[in-house]
């Protein structure tokens, strides 16, 4: 049977795991992967870090780390060093440290570049699927989750929980992960012809969703396939539903609540992404 150490003799990335561990049932699931990688991250940055280790050049390393090593994008370096903050204060908090090396050290978040499909990639993707046999069932069905969240803007995470019973008279209704609130969102009919509710339960999932990992990997290799230059993840679906929607014309405020938003500035991040682009475009008037 493997010895258990005291608390007392663990090093910080144990008393981290620990600690991960003791709070597992009371964090959101996505929560504790975020927590799980940035420890993963550590122990490959070194295998064992004692508290006294845990100064400002330590994070300044660690950054570079992330930034050389890793090949992590600014936002992805800050959400790591926000969440090893988190169990640095823990750490405070259960006495293994008395200075917080993040006092005098500043996290850095550049805003993250939003990357949507455009009407005519959002249809290409969409024939594409259609034609798509059985023999490619997990990027069919890895596609068609896709497509969905294009067409009503959820999350992966809550694609993965909506079940049929989520879905009355051609319209949404579901609490979101995230924020814990409602959402009503009444499907176009490019979203219903893309499900068939038929002799299912009411507590049947309505969409089979696979692992971030394979969901990723499989959009990736779709996009090679289609000749899209973009960089392809789940979460670039509720980027397109929200472009896609402003560019049709939907009113921002309509927008703002089909995506959940608490505050309409967070939605407004996206009128500016259209605006760059109607700027781009009518840059070519200068070159004819």
């Amino acid at each position: 049977m493997k010895s258990v150490k005291p608390k007392s003799e663990l090093d910080f990335i144990e008393f981290t795991s620990s600690y991960l561990n003791d709070i597992k049932t009371q964090i959101k699931i996505e929560t504790f992967w975020s927590y799980k990688s940035t420890i993963s991250k550590l122990r490959k940055f070194q295998n064992k870090i004692s508290f006294e280790e845990l100064t400002e050049k330590f994070l300044v390393d660690f950054s570079k780390y992330m930034q050389d090593e890793l090949k992590n994008n600014e936002n992805t370096i800050s959400k790591s060093l926000r969440t090893l903050r988190t169990f640095i204060i823990v750490a405070i908090r259960e006495r293994k440290m008395t200075e917080n090396p993040f006092s005098y050290f500043r996290i850095k978040k550049a805003e993250g570049q939003r990357d949507y499909l455009d009407l005519s990639e959002l249809n290409k993707l969409h024939k594409h699927y259609l034609n798509l046999t059985l023999s490619n069932k997990v990027q069919k069905e890895v596609l068609l989750s896709f497509l969905f969240s294009c067409y009503t803007g959820l999350r992966y995470s809550d694609i993965r929980m909506l079940k049929i019973k989520n879905i009355k008279s051609g319209v949404i209704q579901i609490k979101t992960i995230k924020t814990n609130s409602m959402v009503t969102i009444p499907l176009s009919q490019k979203a219903i012809e893309l499900i068939n509710l038929e002799g299912k339960n009411l507590e049947d999932c309505l969409l089979k969703v696979y692992c971030n990992k394979v969901t990723n990997n499989n959009l990736k290799e779709i996009c090679k396939a289609m000749g899209i230059e973009k960089k392809l993840t789940f979460h670039v679906a509720r980027h397109t539903f929200a472009t896609a929607s402003l560019t049709l014309g939907i009113p921002i405020e309509v927008v703002s609540k089909l995506l959940g938003h608490t505050s309409i500035r967070t939605t407004q991040i996206y009128a500016r992404v259209i605006d760059s682009v109607k700027l781009k475009e009518m840059k070519k008037w200068d070159k004819f």
